[in-house]
């Protein structure tokens, strides 16, 4: 059916992929369709962008053909940013994982670097209902499954929700996400979950208890996909398809290499394996050539 076509298209960021474990990346950036509750699940206060809780049960559909979403050649060459300074005080949100999707170039990720589609995170797998916890502490700025808004898109999300209402799309569908302000101009994204235990306003501190590891969204197993961004970093590319079909903003804030502030030597620290490859040679940001709006609404 043609929902069914557009749905799998369509979900996501928390991310999808490669492994047994990894997630099919859909318009909320890496995040994808349902087999677990929303337990816990709470919206935000912001009138701007807060969404009715959706209560359908409607099962997921197969995911799209790869190369239906692949991105166009290179639009422009890598442009050198400033060596930022990184953020500190981070552990791994999910403890002796496997790391199963690195941050690398992905045919189905949700931001454009270079003319091809990035994966926006890393994705973490141990079993089914482990617990996720905090990788920094802060402020929770929402929990559940309409988290677009906080996710730092350069323009209002409200026609990508318009979309899905209009095309009968339940938002069960979607992955449980929780969106943390880091409290240093960062944001963490953790995707995926099976339920949460914090909601919007709460403030954790880092290695809290905020979830359990599931497999909400558009994914093939249980996992955690995890995010982390700068909101005042530059502005990237989306895939042409995403803003066409599903009217998403066209940029989004650029995402960090989670694996540039996770400690690799600390207790719990994610595994890696010989046969999921780190990336030789990451993506790197490329620089749009309009531009872009210099501010974060909302």
């Amino acid at each position: 059916m043609r929902v069914n076509r557009l749905a799998a298209s369509a979900i996501l960021a928390l991310a999808v992929l490669l492994g047994a474990s990894s997630s099919a990346v859909a318009p909320s950036g890496g995040l994808g369709p349902p087999d677990g509750g929303v337990a816990g699940a709470t919206s935000p206060a912001s009138p701007a962008t807060t969404r009715p809780s959706a209560v359908s049960t409607t099962p997921g559909s197969p995911e799209p053909s790869p190369t239906a979403l692949l991105a166009g050649p290179p639009r422009a060459k890598p442009t050198p940013l400033p060596s930022p300074t990184l953020p500190t005080g981070y552990a791994w949100p999910l403890r002796r994982a496997t790391i199963t999707q690195y941050f690398d170039y992905n045919p189905q990720g949700l931001i454009v670097l270079g003319g091809r589609r990035v994966h926006p995170g890393i994705d973490l797998a141990t079993h089914c209902g482990d617990t996720v916890h905090t990788a920094h502490g802060g402020t929770v700025l929402y929990a559940g499954r309409q988290f677009d808004p906080y996710l730092g898109y350069a323009t209002s999300i409200e026609p990508y929700f318009a979309q899905v209402e209009r095309i009968h799309l339940s938002w069960m569908e979607f992955p449980i996400v929780i969106v943390i302000d880091d409290g240093n101009g960062f944001r963490s994204v953790y995707g995926h979950l099976r339920a949460v235990t914090v909601e919007a306003g709460q403030q954790v501190e880092a290695g809290d208890p905020i979830g359990w590891e599931g497999a909400t969204g558009r994914a093939t197993g249980c996992h955690l996909h995890y995010e982390l961004f700068d909101t005042a970093a530059p502005f990237v590319p989306l895939p042409d398809f995403l803003v066409e079909k599903w009217h998403l903003p066209p940029y989004i804030r650029m995402r960090l290499d989670p694996l540039t502030v996770l400690p690799a030597d600390a207790p719990g620290a994610g595994r890696r394996v010989r046969w999921i490859p780190a990336p030789a040679d990451p993506p790197r940001y490329v620089a749009p050539h309009e531009k872009l709006p210099d501010h974060l609404p909302g």
